[in-house]
């Protein structure tokens, strides 16, 4: 309790997500805090931004002018973004259960590279800069959040595992469709998917551009994909016709964004050492978290009154066929940046 009014005492408080499980206690969690912490003295810690390849979005946006004038809405047709891993549950099946993977990975990791992917570039680059236009996006979802723009699964083994309810309802697989109310990202549709035991573990955002309208329909369009895991790169497809043969190829051009030299960390040493340093950069605002649960909240709520339903799927499969619903409604379809290798 003495932690506020010792003003020379040097603490810094390190809180790791989950920030609560919904909206109201991520609020009471902050005016807890609050009472005892200066907000300079916590950081609000996603192990995402920790990654050299998250951080990188922000960082080749900032300093290409070539990639941030592509990547606005009015040039987008869709963005996709999803975090697969091939792994189940494990030892986590505690907190798991209780979670979920809604509350788990779309309601930290993956919204926060989605604000990354499509939040104005500030002028001055400080933490206040960046959370504030992240915030912006974050407060600027719009979400049906309803079975049709919802896809929840389970995988087969996940009742077998101690410690499950033989009739759980915990999703291990969610993929999400929704849009930003603004008008630089009208009618751009985002989709969102991240599931356990699934074929691979694979990390990665795609970045769709429009086509012209004089494109034919079996033409692929120009694709921005930064991948995360397994290893982090960026890649750009361009559309070549080839007259001779008269076919369309893709030329397709990849480089590696990894951290590899000398003084690279990983995710949670790079976030440690912020601490240290009081660098806030690449942690959150209470504000993106409570923008966050707002949505998240909408989303559980439904799977509480059973609106949306829970979708078997096989072990090792690439989790429920419904998920290609969702990007269909536009006239999509999911991409998978190994079919430009």
């Amino acid at each position: 309790g003495e932690s506020r009014t010792n003003k020379h005492e040097d603490l810094r408080l390190v809180i790791e997500k989950p920030f609560g499980d919904c909206e109201k206690s991520a609020k009471a969690l902050f005016h807890f805090i609050s009472q005892h912490f200066h907000e300079d003295q916590f950081y609000l810690l996603d192990h995402y931004l920790g990654k050299a390849s998250v951080q990188s979005i922000l960082n080749m946006r900032q300093s290409n002018r070539v990639l941030n004038n592509i990547i606005r809405g009015s040039e987008i047709a869709n963005i996709q973004i999803t975090a697969a891993e091939s792994v189940g549950v494990g030892h986590r099946i505690g907190y798991f259960e209780q979670v979920g993977i809604v509350k788990d990975i779309i309601q930290s990791h993956l919204l926060q590279v989605l604000a990354l992917v499509t939040m104005n570039i500030p002028n001055h680059r400080n933490a206040a800069s960046l959370q504030r236009e992240k915030g912006n996006i974050l407060e600027a979802i719009d979400c049906p959040c309803d079975a049709p723009n919802v896809v929840l699964g389970q995988y087969e083994s996940y009742k077998k595992a101690k410690g499950v309810a033989p009739k759980s309802r915990t999703e291990t697989y969610a993929a999400v469709r929704l849009f930003l109310d603004s008008q630089q990202w009208y009618n751009v549709p985002i989709y969102l998917r991240t599931g356990k035991r699934l074929s691979k573990k694979h990390t990665y955002a795609v970045i769709e551009l429009k086509k012209f309208p004089f494109q034919g329909k079996d033409e692929a369009p120009n694709r921005i994909v930064i991948e995360f895991h397994p290893e982090p790169r960026i890649g750009i497809s361009l559309i070549n016709f080839q007259e001779g043969a008269q076919r369309y190829q893709t030329v397709s051009t990849s480089a590696s964004i990894a951290c590899n030299i000398e003084g690279c960390l990983p995710e949670h040493g790079e976030l440690l050492l912020d601490v240290l340093k009081k660098e806030r950069m690449h942690f959150l605002s209470f504000n993106e978290i409570l923008a966050s649960w707002k949505i998240v909240d909408r989303i559980t709520q439904n799977m509480k009154e059973k609106k949306i339903k829970l979708n078997i799927y096989k072990d090792g499969s690439r989790g429920p066929e419904s998920q290609h619903s969702l990007p269909k409604k536009d006239g999509y379809t999911w991409f998978d940046p190994n079919e430009i290798r």
